[in-house]
């Protein structure tokens, strides 16, 4: 006669992830307290974490370093968006031009125009612009 498995031994099937968030959720419970895991949840509602992204090339910070010590030196009021233009062209075509003699992978990928964190030159105008105005805003007032 064949021998009957006992409960133990019988196969289970996988659980769910929802049942094994509530069995963590119940044992979180008994350990912490409701109440704990209740200001837990509220202090990270109000302080979430970053949320992940690429990190931005910062290769053009020091032109923007560079302009607003510049206009605060002479007192000049921010350039024109036209000026900013062919700035960010520039510096599009150095990386585009730089990205295509350099040997090294990593430092080719570091020279590629796209590391700019924009899809095209006019889009990093914008972000030059953006930032140039934000940083003279906060030299100014501070």
């Amino acid at each position: 006669m064949a021998h009957k498995a006992s409960p133990r031994e019988q196969k289970r099937r996988p659980r769910t992830s929802l049942e094994r968030d509530k069995q963590e959720f119940r044992y979180l419970c008994r350990k912490y307290g409701f109440e704990r895991l209740c200001q837990w949840r509220n202090e990270d509602a109000k302080n979430p974490p970053p949320k992940p992204h690429r990190p931005r090339n910062t290769s053009c910070d020091g032109w923007v370093d560079m302009m607003v010590e510049l206009l605060l030196s002479t007192g000049s009021p921010p350039p024109p968006i036209g000026y900013t233009r062919k700035a960010a062209k520039a510096m599009w075509e150095s990386h585009a031009k730089n990205h295509a003699t350099v040997a090294d992978p990593k430092a080719r990928e570091a020279w590629d125009p796209h590391q700019l964190s924009t899809k095209d030159p006019d889009a990093l105008a914008e972000r030059l612009d953006k930032e140039l105005r934000k940083r003279l805003k906060a030299r100014l007032s501070g």
